[in-house]
């Protein structure tokens, strides 16, 4: 009785707030007295505005929304909610927007209201699971259950979702008996799916509450299976860790004491096998102490381990006491006694194995204490040796000396390709050694790493490229462009395009066109399998990881068996806004078939490489004289055409812009605005665009330094000028920028490949 009382309170308080919405947004506030319009000379007829249709009218809130513009969108929307045929839709699509714009309580009460005036909607399950999930997040777990049953009496596309959130809301209310049902439930149906992973993390979790509730033979029944399923190291080790305390609790000692073993020996870097340490210990059976010195060190304690491997030494001079003791030197930074404690293996112990080890993390101890020479006479003495460290002892050497002896380090290099061709590390040092010798103006040398660097799968039309810029400086201008022809046919990326802008002329950043809208319209309807389904239902129901994983591997099995069908989902995904997913679709497509931007069919280009706001980045472009498809191409980059994209450094929006550089934007604009105006399409477009400009001024128009300005500053990007450009580009010292620079501009090819068809 107090639960149904407590959320009729709930329903009557989300209604009031309701009316106060509708009521604030639909209707003007009367003025306190009635204002004498002044006279005019000539009386002019005014026409009336137009009331749109209510199919307009829904039209119109669905573009509003689509650009962030929520008042505009709400406005709509709201004066639709007595339409007879379209309140219900209505309603549904503002809550959905309200919640996709964090509003939370106005999304409850446009769903409360959803529910209550149309009952019989399509649309009521899904406002009922969302309802649930809001009223879950403010500790109303009665209320939520209530709305997760509705839905899950009328949906059951998505019944696993449903058992997570009535798992979750029954065990908050202590229903223990319940949560456990719905748990069971998720855990079947994730194994008729095949989905290890949710099997993992159900069993896991129905362990724990066994264990909560001292049922100790269920509770280990579940670790193991959930142990059974899992691949990952660290969540094993919690689930053998959970085993071991079951089987103490159930009075197994002997298979605890197994348990607890076996993370000592297969885990020994977790904080698992160190309590499983000290639990052998409180039952008479400590490990030997060389396993209890390398958890110690594994785990961080450096003082203890460092102890105990020194009292294994007083009366055991063994050389892995030694070489776990300065790792925890090293790691506690004392590098002085790493390196005496690696010197007692190399000096004292010529039999163990860790004799090369010792070394080489001698060398690198020298390194990291700034001793460059020290260091390379350490590696020099691995690298000359059979050791199989040599080939590790000559890149880390090279790499080394990169910066302060670039012959030097050309020269380690070229040794670790010509007697390890086949090390993990040998195209790197190829590519590095061509690099240096380039710079060094040995342009022949550096012509001849790149010739043999040519031959390593993934590196051809990079070395290639390369091998013409060097033909260039040596001055043979025509071998130089046949490297150049060769590179420029051979598929669709960063070098290709960049052999192409030798060959004949970089592309304007500041060429003007007008791009065109395109809707694309599927020939056949997207896929009707039970896949498909729970991939949607998963979006509906706003949980949107979910939704993606479900996608994605959906997308992979289409495209090999079923393009046409994969074609349509990318379609109605490009249709419901969902822009990012359709673009994966397209993609996974191209990749699966061996297409490019120039060679997919249109449609697939075109949704691969979508214009979805292409009159704001015409508005936008002719503001600033840039080419729309290098806006486009950005934003691409940026957020793949998401217009809530958010990063981890509040980066915001389609175009990322942070809220530092949106404040010094706004204030050269005269355009006062929140970061959370950047979720609104034309300000995102509008503010990227300026800043954008603002660093092509700063580098007259130098595209690669402008993009790597956008991205790492333009300080960063004037500290690594060059006048070459491929040089530019490889002075990038911030992995990220680098990657950033080369995207942008292979997506601007794309752009300019797919849309100048």
């Amino acid at each position: 009785m107090r639960t149904q009382r407590h959320r009729a309170q709930i329903c009557g308080v989300l209604c009031a707030l309701f009316l106060l919405i509708i009521t604030g947004a639909c209707r003007p506030t009367p003025p306190d007295t009635t204002p004498t319009p002044e006279p005019t000379a000539t009386p002019t007829i005014v026409p009336p505005t137009p009331t749109p249709a209510p199919a307009e009218r829904l039209a119109l809130a669905r573009e509003a929304a689509r650009l962030g513009e929520l008042e505009t969108a709400e406005g709509h929307y709201l004066a639709l909610q007595e339409d007879p045929t379209l309140a219900d839709t209505a309603l549904w699509e503002l809550g959905v927007l309200y919640e996709r714009e964090e509003r939370f309580l106005q999304a409850s009460v446009v769903f409360q209201a959803l529910l209550q005036r149309h009952p019989e909607s399509p649309f009521a399950p899904y406002a009922h699971f969302r309802l649930g999930q809001r009223l879950a997040a403010l500790g109303e777990y009665d209320a939520a259950v209530h709305h997760y049953l509705a839905y899950d009496a009328a949906r059951d596309a998505a019944d696993d979702a449903v058992a997570l959130a009535l798992a979750r809301a029954y065990a908050a209310l202590g229903r223990t008996e319940d949560a456990i049902a719905a748990y069971e439930r998720r855990y079947r149906l994730a194994d008729a799916r095949g989905d290890r992973v949710q099997r993992a993390l159900t069993a896991r979790t129905l362990g724990d509450i066994y264990a909560d509730l001292a049922m100790w033979d269920a509770a280990a029944s579940w670790y193991r299976a959930a142990l059974r399923d899992s691949r990952v190291p660290s969540f094993r080790a919690t689930l053998i860790a959970a085993i071991a305390n079951a089987d103490l609790a159930r009075g197994r000692l002997p298979l605890a004491l197994h348990w607890w073993r076996t993370l000592i020996a297969e885990h020994g870097d977790t904080p698992e096998a160190f309590a499983a340490l000290q639990a052998l210990a409180e039952h008479g059976h400590p490990v030997a102490p060389l396993d209890e010195c390398r958890v110690l060190a594994l785990n961080g304690l450096w003082d203890a381990a460092v102890q105990t491997c020194w009292a294994l030494l007083e009366t055991d001079d063994i050389a892995e006491a030694h070489w776990w003791a300065a790792i925890a030197f090293k790691n506690a930074g004392n590098w002085q006694q790493a390196w005496r404690e690696f010197d007692k293996i190399v000096q004292t112990h010529p039999e163990s194995d860790l004799q090369d080890d010792a070394l080489l993390e001698q060398a690198r101890v020298d390194a990291a204490q700034g001793d460059t020479e020290s260091a390379v006479a350490a590696y020099a003495q691995l690298a000359t040796s059979d050791s199989p460290l040599a080939a590790t002892a000559l890149w880390e050497s090279a790499h080394l000396l990169h910066s302060t002896s670039p012959e030097r380090a050309a020269t380690l290099y070229e040794a670790l390709a010509q007697r390890f061709p086949n090390d993990t590390h040998a195209a790197d040092a190829l590519w590095s050694a061509g690099m240096l010798r380039y710079r060094l103006g040995e342009t022949p040398t550096a012509l001849a790493d790149w010739e043999r660097l040519a031959a390593y799968d993934g590196w051809q039309t990079q070395a290639t490229f390369w091998q013409g810029k060097a033909l260039a400086a040596m001055g043979d201008t025509d071998a130089a462009r046949a490297r150049w022809q060769t590179t420029a046919q051979s598929g669709f990326d960063f070098y290709v395009l960049r052999a192409r802008d030798l060959l004949d002329s970089p592309p304007a950043p500041r060429t003007t066109r007008t791009l065109t809208s395109f809707t694309p319209a599927p020939d056949t309807p997207p896929p009707t399998t039970a896949a498909w389904e729970r991939a949607e239902e998963l979006r509906r129901l706003g949980l949107s990881e979910e939704a993606r994983t479900a996608y994605l591997a959906l997308f992979e099995e289409l495209a090999q068996d079923a393009p046409d069908s994969l074609i349509a989902a990318a379609t109605t995904l490009y249709a419901q806004g969902e822009y990012a997913l359709s673009i994966a679709a397209a993609r996974i497509l191209m990749r699966t078939h061996g297409w490019t931007p120039e060679t997919a069919p249109t449609d697939v280009a075109r949704l691969a490489y979508p214009l979805p706001f292409a009159a704001l980045l015409n508005d936008a472009s002719r503001t600033y004289q840039l080419d729309p498809l290098l806006l486009a191409a950005v934003i691409y980059q940026e957020s793949r055409w998401e217009r809530r994209a958010t990063s981890s450094a509040a980066a915001r929006g389609l175009m990322q812009v942070i809220p530092a550089t949106r404040e010094w934007i706004a204030a050269r604009l005269g355009e006062p605005t929140t970061d959370r105006d950047l979720y609104r399409v034309p300000v995102a477009v509008r503010f990227g665009a300026f800043y954008l400009n603002y660093v092509l001024q700063q580098f007259d128009d130098d595209v690669f330094a402008a993009l790597a300005g956008y991205n790492g500053g333009p300080g960063n990007a004037a500290r690594w000028h060059d006048p070459d450009p491929d040089l530019f580009v490889e002075n990038i010292t911030f992995a990220e920028t680098r990657t950033y620079v080369e995207a942008v501009y292979t997506h601007w090819g794309a752009y300019r490949a797919v849309w100048g068809r």
